[in-house]
């Protein structure tokens, strides 16, 4: 438990430092010359180590002390020099990016190809799979926005989460022993990072991906992985190569979300534990959707006011209905697609397809008019 809560700990001031160093940075850049911005550095050194020494203290180990100042200023210096030097802004299109960026384009077409009975199947796929939402009527985007299923439109975690999940269980076949553990984890590792250079890398994307790096990496070396450690080192990895994206919307509410999953769930899923009879079983699933719900909102709550002066009243019916049945959108839809990319796509594929995207469709409207 010490050493979780020092990792922890150190996390957080890394975070604080390229937090502070981002703000402090971007504004006097903007304003004052380099001089200026040296002198605001030491100040800024300054605040951070008492800011950690009383946070050691806090944390009854005064011994940390000294480290959580190197990382905070560490956080400092990686802000700093990000802002300075223009790094991350972009350099141009890579080989395997550009690659990537035509597979997704040819998914497109390929979905617009398929003989969908509903107007709306097609650009919500696109949307789900791809991120492209350009083909989504202006009614449908404020209807999930208004009902709070604005995340399910955005490429983030959850939908990377699925494309992982079926990726593993398309896997399964080649069994279980160690070198073709090795072998899935690798595939799994390269399968998930060319999605997300493909869709974009956005920040909740990039997080999701490193989630996965983590836990195959800890499979493939036969070490176990602990969900709170992952996310503290993914956010410290993260905002190593990209300090800057500390200030979106999207990387806040993505790591708000999961520290509300792994800090406040655990506890919400305890007031209705399992008995060991099945007995409320189905009622103990519909909580569990609930408290998955409760724990992101309520962290994430903060940051959506914040940058969108929101807050969806009905945001627990709409992930209670809503997210089971976007998970069968994407299990189905791919499925679909595969299909009919291989010439052999059934017509009650493309209908059941239909029939799933249009009942998520009228949930997200029901809600949002209510």
């Amino acid at each position: 438990m010490t050493e979780a809560k020092d990792f922890a700990a150190l996390s957080f001031t890394f975070t604080a430092g390229i937090a502070a160093g981002t703000l402090i940075f971007t504004y006097i850049s903007e304003r004052t010359s380099g001089i200026s911005t040296c002198y605001a550095a030491g100040q800024m050194s300054a605040i951070l180590c008492f800011t950690a020494i009383g946070l050691a203290a806090v944390l009854k180990r005064p011994g940390l002390s000294l480290i959580m100042f190197l990382y905070l200023t560490l956080g400092v210096f990686c802000a700093s020099t990000a802002c300075i030097s223009g790094i991350g802004c972009g350099q141009g299109k890579g080989v395997l990016e550009i690659a990537a960026t035509g597979m997704v384009e040819k998914v497109k077409s390929m979905i617009d190809s398929i003989p969908f009975g509903s107007e709306s199947t097609a650009p919500l796929l696109k949307a789900l799979l791809t991120g492209d939402r350009s083909a989504l009527s202006r009614d449908t985007v404020n209807a999930f926005r208004e009902s709070g299923a604005s995340h399910i439109l955005a490429l983030s975690g959850l939908h990377l989460g699925i494309i992982y999940v079926i990726l593993c269980k398309a896997l399964s076949f080649l069994g279980n022993a160690p070198a073709i553990k090795n072998i899935r984890s690798v595939i799994l590792i390269s399968a998930a990072g060319f999605y997300t250079i493909a869709t974009g890398a956005s920040a909740s994307l990039t997080r999701a991906f490193l989630f996965i790096l983590l836990n195959e990496s800890a499979r493939m070396s036969l070490r176990r992985s602990d969900p709170l450690h992952m996310m503290c080192a993914a956010l410290m990895i993260q905002l190593t190569f990209s300090p800057q994206v500390i200030l979106t919307p999207g990387f806040q509410l993505s790591y708000l979300a999961m520290a509300g999953i792994f800090i406040l769930l655990p506890r919400l899923k305890s007031w209705f534990p399992d008995d060991g009879t099945g007995d409320f079983r189905t009622m103990r699933k519909i909580w569990n959707a609930a408290a998955v719900a409760i724990s992101c909102q309520l962290f994430t709550a903060p940051a959506a006011w914040w940058h969108f002066r929101t807050f969806p009243r009905y945001f627990l019916i709409t992930n209670i209905l809503a997210l089971p049945l976007t998970t069968a959108v994407m299990v189905i839809s791919i499925a679909t697609v595969t299909l009919y990319a291989a010439g052999f796509c059934p017509e009650f594929a493309i209908s059941v397809t239909d029939w799933t995207v249009s009942a998520l469709i009228f949930i997200v409207n029901t809600v949002s008019g209510m």
